[in-house]
């Protein structure tokens, strides 16, 4: 998507620090409906970011919506301003670009457009696949990198590829207007919410079977929430990305642990003094969620039965159950054996 920007005289704000010169605009959309003008006089507001107000409309002459795209010279689409693209799938743009919006779909937290420009540019990086092919020694080939950092991006690379929910890999892949949102809905009523049953029937169409029997299983009926445009922009995914998937999903490994709604969950616990992501996964396939203390909360969970705070004391007084952490897994599995047994404190 192309990037409208509005360069200003050098203007420092009202507290001093900062100088504004740059402005990025929402969509050309704005560029057009606010007749911007070269040269105009505008008032901007600097709040988290610096915004463009208005204009004087004083300006020489007017801003021309661009037909050509400022990186290769193709012809950009321009039927929607909200979003325009360029046409071409060989602009060295647009290939960043995609590799840049998996890395950010896929939470690759600290890798950014211009970190992947420099790889791309320097040959290490030219399709999304490659980012997993990547070595240390790939990236200490590129000027500006030395040991650590490249040492830091291969570990954010791989971290993000493990416990991943299948529907966000799936709308990480280069796809007009399609989100991780629109495969859950779609992989939730065709196949359910079951994690590891998803990964599973996914990785297996991909790894075992072609594009068009994938597309065959997926849209052979329709779903409620996704419309026809939708599903074309899906399916051409698949037919666009299908060789990346195979290639990808050898490196991926898939969330197994069905996230519950909170409908489901019928009790709340909190953590003091302590905390273990793990056994609160493990509660959740309870239906027992995790909450900050507070009127919710219906057994508080300390390091051991011997640890007290504040939050103790008051969960003394009105009666809330205190458990050790390393009791917590027999105290709820007890609960589930028993009908009726009541959850004592220890």
């Amino acid at each position: 998507i192309i990037t409208k920007v509005a360069k200003i005289t050098p203007t420092t704000v009202a507290d001093g620090t900062r100088t504004v010169t740059s402005i990025t605009l929402s969509t050309l959309e704005r560029v057009d409906s606010m007749r911007l003008r070269h040269n105009d006089t505008v008032r901007v507001m600097y709040n988290i970011v610096p915004y463009l107000i208005d204009s004087k409309h004083d300006g020489d002459y007017p801003f021309n919506i661009p037909d050509k795209c400022p990186i290769c010279g193709c012809k950009l689409d321009t039927s929607h301003l909200e979003t325009v693209r360029c046409t071409n799938s060989e602009c060295t743009g647009r290939k960043i670009g995609n590799i840049t919006r998996y890395c950010i779909s896929m939470r690759m937290l600290g890798i950014s457009e211009a970190t992947i420009s420099k790889l791309y540019n320097a040959g290490k990086v030219t399709c999304i696949s490659d980012l997993y092919k990547l070595t240390k020694e790939d990236i200490i080939d590129v000027e500006g990198y030395k040991d650590k950092s490249a040492e830091n991006i291969i570990n954010i690379i791989w971290n993000s590829a493990t416990n991943v929910p299948v529907s966000r890999w799936l709308g990480a892949f280069p796809a007009t207007d399609i989100s991780s949102k629109k495969w859950d809905i779609l992989l939730n009523q065709l196949i359910g919410n079951d994690e590891m049953k998803k990964s599973n029937i996914i990785r297996d169409y991909i790894e075992n079977h072609t594009a068009e029997e994938f597309i065959s299983f997926l849209f052979g009926h329709s779903y409620i929430g996704i419309g026809d445009s939708t599903v074309f922009c899906m399916q051409k995914c698949i037919l666009d990305n299908f060789d990346e998937m195979r290639e990808i999903i050898k490196n991926i490994t898939f969330k197994s642990t069905t996230s519950v709604s909170n409908n489901s969950i019928n009790t709340y616990v909190t953590f003091t003094g302590c905390r273990d992501n793990e056994l609160s996964e493990w509660l959740l396939s309870k239906c027992v969620g995790t909450v900050d203390f507070g009127s919710k909360t219906k057994f508080l969970i300390v390091p051991n039965e011997s640890y007290q705070n504040k939050k103790t004391q008051i969960a003394n007084k009105k009666g809330i159950p205190i458990i050790p952490i390393d009791k917590v897994k027999y105290t709820f599995e007890l609960n589930d054996k028993m009908e009726g047994v009541q959850i004592v404190q220890f």
